[in-house]
């Protein structure tokens, strides 16, 4: 199952291209470091196998191994989520701390119709969560019927209106229009919460 939150990186600034020339032109050019650089580029941009080749230069340059894995599931991510986990499995084994990879892990993990897998990685993060990862975490939860839980995660997160949404439609999942609009109560009176508070005014 494909999991429809799960959105691609964006575009790198500048492109690959013009970071190819300022690499090439540039009298570190074996500068490990650089030639990651063009590679996470050229991954953002979609063109894997040319980022694939820029990782063999950073190789070659004497890049370190888990700097290497780290980009190398970057570059896999889109095509082979499963691959890419295992790139950050090495990863996460040497740097246990890494949120970047366990975050991305987590996703794949989605990807990969590996829920429980996922939640593990996103738990894991704590404090160190950003809005998109609690974000999912609730998301994976609604979606395996977990709304008590799904629920708990909402309120550990900081009072934001994508979470508060989030809220909301689980309250109304478990049927208590009440509590969601309590929830939509505590919010400040501008027009979308306005708009919010009116259409759960006509919910059954």
């Amino acid at each position: 199952m494909m999991w429809p939150w799960l959105l691609p990186p964006s575009a790198a600034h500048p492109g690959a291209d013009e970071r190819l020339a300022a690499n090439l032109a540039d009298e570190r050019a074996a500068d490990p470091q650089l030639w990651l650089d063009q590679a996470r580029a050229l991954a953002s941009e979609g063109r894997g196998d040319e980022a694939l080749i820029a990782l063999q230069h950073a190789r070659s340059s004497g890049a370190d191994t888990v700097d290497l894995a780290l980009v190398r599931a970057m570059v896999l991510a889109a095509t082979g989520p499963a691959a890419a986990v295992r790139e950050l499995d090495a990863v996460l084994a040497a740097r246990p701390e890494h949120a970047g990879a366990r975050a991305l892990r987590a996703r794949l993990w989605a990807r990969l119709d590996q829920p429980e897998a996922a939640l593990d990685d996103l738990r894991a993060l704590g404090e160190g969560a950003t809005l998109d990862d609690r974000l999912l975490l609730v998301h994976l939860l609604r979606d395996l019927h977990r709304y008590d839980e799904a629920l708990a995660a909402v309120d550990a997160g900081p009072s934001v209106p994508a979470l508060v949404d989030a809220a909301v439609q689980l309250e109304l999942v478990l049927g208590r229009p009440e509590a969601a609009l309590g929830r939509l109560d505590a919010m400040p009176d501008t027009p979308f919460w306005a708009a919010r508070r009116a259409a759960l005014g006509e919910h059954p």
